[in-house]
């Protein structure tokens, strides 16, 4: 993502990371996370891929679903390319000044609470908390609510407008938000 800004100036207005890790420029992500976790994961990368299991999914991914939506969401895993991981970043593109909102997911448990407060730090964007696990898309639904009306301040619309989304009981305005509206 942090190379877009710069391939695609006149077409980017406002950057969104949900629970991103962004590691320092020229650092890869694999080496901002706990050495024993890391050591893991580059265990389970071969041929360039990256292969979780779904014990290692459930706990990641999952912590926050029902039994039902957590089979379900497992049911759908599949294999990621380790480039992910394993590529120096260039945050070049960072430096346009390009308004950027971090959603800071709460309940975390694949970009816990450490490496989430780091690329807030790095990136100073305004910062909007959900209470949710790292796929809040679908252990929160109703929060959905609350990054479409966001969406609508990026994008200019007004979000007070009749037919404006209202935002869930599980968004919150953080304290670094100055462009969002809560």
């Amino acid at each position: 993502m942090p190379r877009v800004p710069d391939l695609l100036p006149d077409r980017i207005r406002h950057v969104v990371l949900l629970s991103a890790v962004v590691p320092p420029d020229r650092s890869r992500v694999l080496d901002q996370i706990d050495p024993g976790v890391r050591d893991l994961v580059e265990q389970s990368i071969a041929g360039g891929i990256y292969h979780q299991t779904r014990e290692g999914a459930a706990a990641m991914l999952c912590n926050d679903m029902d039994e039902a939506t957590a089979a379900s969401t497992l049911g759908r895993l599949a294999d990621d390319s380790a480039a992910l991981l394993t590529e120096s970043v260039d945050l070049s593109g960072y430096k346009r000044g390009i308004p950027r909102t971090y959603v800071h997911l709460t309940r975390d448990q694949c970009y816990v609470e450490e490496l989430q407060q780091r690329s807030i730090a790095l990136l100073r964007p305004d910062v909007i908390d959900l209470d949710t696990g790292h796929m809040a898309m679908i252990s929160a639904p109703a929060a959905r609510h609350c990054p479409q009306r966001h969406s609508r301040l990026i994008a200019g619309a007004d979000p007070h407008q009749p037919g404006a989304a209202s935002p869930g009981s599980l968004c919150q305005r953080s304290r670094h938000a100055s462009r969002i509206v809560a």
